[in-house]
């Protein structure tokens, strides 16, 4: 199977001169002022929140988004916007723009925003420029897209991008749905799961993985478990609801 098939364009799997080489990360001191802004914006005091993830990739929220001053001092001239709605103001200092419309919600496909993202991405890379990838909190969408990017790109395992990523955010929150997204992305480009995604609780490698009762089979892929509407779960939390979304 070719990697990816399924989620991105074949021209878009054309290895680049990067291509999978090694992801140049910032310091292991993910707090150093180089690495993660957080300041108060001066029109209405909202936090801004800038985290960068590789040497040119940065995440953060809308409002570090439209703070001119912090991504100049970043030297971010590129915008990858994950959000509902393009109708949001550009900082002067940024000349490109890319806008994913879509919803942190359990319904929405985070992985069709992939192939515009990556190609943003590259043409920042190729360009030695360093680009902002936005949604409202940089919690959720925004920090999806940057881990697919990572295992694609650099060979990454989920749980090392998610890790890493997790931990130059200050944590995540990232809906539930888009966590079993990248476990299915992880296995459709590499064969394998390095974590497991709990239908019931929403996490990875959670205690409620470990207790037999709530275990589905151990065969059945992530991507055949129905997801319910509240934060991923499925409605019917017993070992035998499982086993008949899952067809078994």
């Amino acid at each position: 199977m070719h990697p990816a098939n399924g989620f991105l364009p074949h021209s878009l799997m054309e290895p680049f001169s990067y291509f999978n080489k090694p992801a140049v990360l910032p310091p292991q001191n993910s707090n150093s002022p180089n690495n993660n802004i957080s300041t108060l914006s001066p029109k209405k005091q909202k936090i801004v929140e800038l985290s960068r993830i590789t040497d040119f990739i940065f995440v953060g929220n809308q409002v570090a988004a439209n703070s001119g001053k912090d991504l100049q001092d970043a030297g971010i001239t590129r915008i990858i916007r994950l959000r509902s709605q393009p109708t949001l103001a550009v900082p002067d200092c940024i000349s490109s723009v890319t806008f994913c419309q879509i919803e942190d919600l359990p319904s929405s496909n985070i992985l069709s925003c992939l192939a515009q993202c990556l190609e943003a991405i590259r043409a920042a890379r190729l360009a030695h420029e360093s680009i902002l990838v936005h949604c409202h909190a940089g919690k959720s969408r925004s920090p999806a897209i940057v881990i697919a990017f990572l295992m694609l790109e650099h060979l990454f395992t989920l749980r090392e991008a998610y890790s890493h990523v997790e931990k130059c955010r200050n944590g995540l929150a990232m809906n539930p749905s888009f966590k079993r997204q990248l476990g299915d992305f992880e296995f459709e480009i590499s064969g394998r799961r390095t974590v497991r995604f709990c239908p019931f609780c929403g996490e990875f490698d959670c205690f409620c993985l470990q207790s037999q009762q709530f275990l589905p089979p151990a065969a059945l892929p992530f991507s055949l478990v129905k997801m319910g509407p509240h934060g991923g779960r499925p409605v019917d939390l017993t070992k035998e609801g499982a086993q008949q979304w899952s067809g078994g």
